[in-house]
């Protein structure tokens, strides 16, 4: 009989006998079409279910999970084992070493379901010995996972490093693991670590990430992916490099791809039509956070004058007092998560916004949509707006609230903005 379908997507189970070496302690794997697997699910020799890895953002909506995460959960399994190693040495103080049954303990995704996206992680017994006559090391692994997440969830405020809980839990030298895991979280990104049996989650962003990188007594620097928008004001066909200018002024200089030539010198030619582009990098950034190149582009493109990225980050810069004295900077915060929400639910097909700052500190969107002008209002504080627009032909307007923190207030923005755009002729 065919084995029972689970909720969502799955992979086939991953186990022993799949050729992992012992660094590939997490391995999934991902097709294009998956299909359940003709055998059991879980791999036959599973001592238990251990940890569900979940993906939050816009990414891994439908149970997607670009193949660079992949590699940060294998990152995370190394330093599992090299932590549950530290938690065995530290009750056996006669042994210089573990033993070698120890690594016979194997981190096996098992499973891939929907909702962002979730991973399923089982641990597992890849020795050739039969179930249960193995040296009982599990709790050791238990013991490490429960560490790591302890230390992600103190690094969740700044105070958290402060209180010791980290250094309680684990040694700075680890902290360096950690420049391996989450280096391509985007901003409104998560990895959400649910220990199993139910316990406390922890949850890595690319903030929380900094933060333990800082602590480790390693790193001197941080590798991350970093999205930034700027304009060409320079490029060297020859030497095939260019310069980036950042709406601070700042310049980052570094290689020209050839797969990028032609979108960065359109960029360069049209530098003083003040024409933008938005580059996702991978960098290397030290202890201070501070941006002075890339290692590489993983993807660039020359932005609409409208594009609500490019808008958004030039409000950045208003400091208090922007206006003759008066009006509040804005908060980063709220433009961040205002530029996600637009990403998320905004579609490509619908006019988009010119959008200004107000007094208060929010941003106020406008759109001339025929004899319609149309003025929402957002706090960037609380995500509550109020909607206003106008006939000019005939007088009349409307008011009303949308709450832009819900799916419900976006989907109403959008469905009122397509249909004003549908009726103009």
């Amino acid at each position: 009989a065919a084995p029972p379908r689970r909720a969502g997507r799955t992979v086939p189970a991953i186990g022993p006998g799949t050729g992992a070496g012992s660094s590939e302690l997490f391995r999934a794997g991902i097709l294009p079409t998956v299909h359940p697997p003709a055998g059991p699910v879980l791999p036959s020799k599973v001592v238990s279910a251990f940890l569900r890895v979940r993906l939050s953002g816009g990414r891994f909506t439908r149970g997607s999970v670009p193949f660079p995460l992949l590699r940060d959960l294998s990152a995370m399994g190394d330093l599992i084992v090299a932590s549950a190693r530290r938690r065995f040495l530290a009750e056996n103080s006669s042994r210089e070493r573990a033993p070698s049954s120890f690594t016979n303990r194997r981190l096996a995704a098992t499973g891939i379901t929907e909702g962002s996206a979730v991973i399923d992680v089982s641990l597992a017994d890849a020795s050739p010995a039969l179930p249960g006559m193995l040296p009982g090391h599990g709790h050791y692994y238990m013991g490490a996972r429960d560490d790591i997440l302890a230390t992600i969830r103190s690094a969740t405020t700044d105070n958290g490093a402060a209180a010791g809980v980290a250094a309680d839990a684990l040694p700075t030298w680890m902290f360096s693991y950690f420049s391996r895991i989450g280096r391509d979280l985007a901003s409104g990104e998560s990895i959400k670590f649910d220990p199993v049996p139910e316990g406390r989650r922890a949850t890595l962003t690319a903030e929380t990430r900094k933060r333990l990188m800082s602590r480790s007594s390693l790193t001197t620097s941080v590798t991350e992916r970093t999205r930034l928008l700027g304009f060409v004001p320079q490029a060297d066909q020859d030497r095939k490099t260019f310069q980036l200018q950042l709406s601070s002024g700042k310049k980052l200089s570094g290689p020209m791809p050839e797969p990028y030539r032609e979108t960065i010198l359109k960029a360069f030619r049209g530098y003083r039509d003040q024409v933008k582009v938005r580059m996702e990098i991978v960098e290397k950034l030290n202890l201070r956070k501070e941006v002075n190149g890339w290692q590489a582009i993983r993807h660039m493109e020359i932005l609409d004058p409208l594009d609500v990225a490019v808008q958004l980050d030039e409000l950045r810069a208003l400091a208090d007092g922007w206006l003759d004295g008066e009006g509040l900077a804005l908060p980063a915060e709220g433009l961040d998560r205002l530029a996600a929400r637009f990403a998320d639910y905004y579609p490509k097909r619908l006019p988009l916004p010119r959008i200004y700052p107000t007094l208060s500190g929010g941003a106020q969107l406008e759109w001339t949509l025929g004899s319609n002008e149309v003025n929402v209002e957002v706090n960037l504080a609380t995500g509550v707006s109020e909607w206003h627009v106008v006939d000019v032909s005939s007088g009349e307007d409307q008011l009303d609230s949308l709450d832009l923190n819900t799916r419900r207030g976006w989907l109403l923005l959008v469905e009122r903005i397509g249909r004003l755009s549908d009726s103009v002729v």
